[in-house]
């Protein structure tokens, strides 16, 4: 719902600002419409307790955290509204993300009202309230016929005082109580001494939806110290009541089910590897990230224009077809000088880019720019000339390859990537390096544990891996998201 708000005879505010649920757990729980805003805004002013993966579908968007997690440094409430206020009043467009829905226990509606304050056009966006999806997401119906007609959201972390659990003891239904693990003993013995019986059904839900999610089991008499045995950690979801006794879970053991991967590459890459690896059980995290920055200049604008002289185009990642087509627009280049002249790509993914745009590649080489230099170097012939388009910061394997057959070429660096860590791959069984920067980049910020293997995409990525740790590794026999999902899998047999 839209509130647009704007005072007689006052210049209309350019900025927008969309209070957005990112949900419980990752970017499958997101709404459309949120992922929809993500892809096209400006900024991004998230929660500590956002999934990070979260911030893979806002590549072209500024980024700033702003914390609100109980017990750790946040900005102020405060803060945060005049952060909103003054990127609206830039003209940005601002996604506010905020954990679960922005409505329950977010402070959404406090945000709301600075914005209509300053007569700043608003969108709330609901999100999925971890209230319902941390117990659904451990087979905790929160209501339940014959057992719970109701269920109550109980907020456990309040500017007051002191809380009085007790007063809830008398409500029916399943109560859930957030942002209460520190407070969990102190909750228990209250509903106890408040009526309910010491045997009542108890569950805590924590980390719900991620990779390391546990639940614990118990009633009121024991939940608290069940939870310090197994030092449970927040984000936490308490249940009490007699559906929290409940596990309606299907185990449908999927081929990368227990197992942790961490990734690396850019945008596009980590969102379609993400998927498909998740979509056979593994749990995801992302170690580096890469993002491509298009290459202005004049030799570029130059050389598109004059395309028809070539025999060949060759591309080495989708980045570089997208940015081609991009650039292609701008220079109102006429894609009918390109008759007559073969496209050559790196991998299913890149060929598959090319398709997409209505053109099929000649040669489609299934490792890497290495192997894709051995296959122009055999089949282009010495009168014709390629053209290279790809990253400025690319290999030389593949411009060895056709100096050394006698190929003329032009390598045309119409892009070039940023390199960023974002987090080690501790406890991963695996982690995935899709280029020989993102190798350098993460043993520039972090160690590999022993117990972690390495799939690397081609040879060439396999040699900065082998040149900076002794672990073990294997080399996807495809340079695709599937390659490196199968490699994973034929690696497990």
């Amino acid at each position: 719902m839209e509130k647009a708000c704007g005072r007689t005879g006052e210049k209309a505010v350019s900025g927008r600002v969309y209070l957005v649920g990112a949900g419980c757990a990752g970017r499958e729980l997101l709404t459309v419409r949120a992922l929809e805003l993500l892809h096209s805004c400006d900024t991004v002013v998230y929660d500590a307790l956002i999934d990070p993966e979260l911030l893979i579908e806002a590549p072209q968007a500024e980024k700033l955290p702003v914390g609100k997690r109980a017990g750790r440094h946040s900005e102020p409430q405060e803060s945060i509204n005049a952060l909103l206020v003054k990127k609206a009043l830039e003209g940005k467009t601002v996604v506010r993300l905020k954990g679960g829905d922005p409505f329950v226990f977010g402070r959404g509606g406090e945000e709301a009202l600075v914005l209509a304050e300053h007569d700043i056009p608003y969108e709330t966006v609901p999100g999925i309230s971890s209230a319902i999806a941390a117990a659904e997401l451990a087979g905790i119906p929160v209501t339940h016929r014959n057992t719970a007609r109701s269920f109550h959201v109980i907020t456990a972390h309040t500017s007051d005082a002191e809380q009085d659990f007790a007063k809830f003891a008398s409500l029916d239904g399943t109560l859930v109580f957030l942002m209460g693990l520190a407070h969990i003993a102190e909750l228990a013995k209250a509903l106890v001494s408040g009526g309910m019986s010491a045997d009542t059904p108890a569950a805590v839900v924590s980390r719900a939806g991620r990779s390391d999610m546990r639940t614990v089991r118990g009633n009121l008499s024991d939940i608290a110290v069940k939870c310090s045995s197994a030092a449970v950690e927040a984000p936490a979801v308490i249940i009490v009541g007699q559906t929290a006794a409940l596990e309606l879970l299907y185990r449908d053991q999927l081929p990368l089910s227990g197992v942790s991967v961490s990734v690396s590459g850019s945008e596009r890459f980590l969102a379609r590897l993400s998927d498909k690896l998740s979509s056979q059980g593994a749990a995801v995290r992302t170690a580096v990230r890469l993002s491509a920055r298009t290459i202005e200049g004049k030799r570029i604008d130059s050389l598109l224009k004059n395309i028809g002289e070539y025999s060949w185009l060759a591309f080495t990642s989708v980045n570089g077809v997208e940015i081609f087509f991009e650039k292609a627009a701008e220079a109102e280049l006429d894609l009918r000088s390109l008759y007559g002249v073969k496209l050559a790509a790196v991998g299913k993914e890149t060929a598959k880019a090319l398709r997409a745009h209505g053109l099929i590649p000649e040669l489609t080489a299934g490792g890497s720019s290495d192997s894709l230099g051995k296959l122009l170097a055999q089949e282009v012939t010495a009168e014709e000339r390629v053209m290279l388009l790809r990253a400025s910061n690319g290999t030389t394997e593949i411009t060895e390859q056709l100096s050394s057959a006698g190929i003329g070429f032009d390598d045309v660096a119409i892009y070039d990537t940023a390199v960023r860590f974002v987090g080690s791959a501790d406890g991963c069984e695996y982690i995935v390096f899709s280029s020989p920067s993102g190798v350098e980049c993460y043993f520039n910020n972090a160690e590999l544990s022993r117990n972690t293997a390495a799939v690397c995409i081609g040879d060439v990525t396999a040699e900065a891996f082998r040149r900076r740790s002794d672990n073990r590794y294997i080399t996807a026999k495809e340079c695709s998201a599937e390659g490196i999902v199968n490699a994973i899998l034929e690696d497990l047999k």
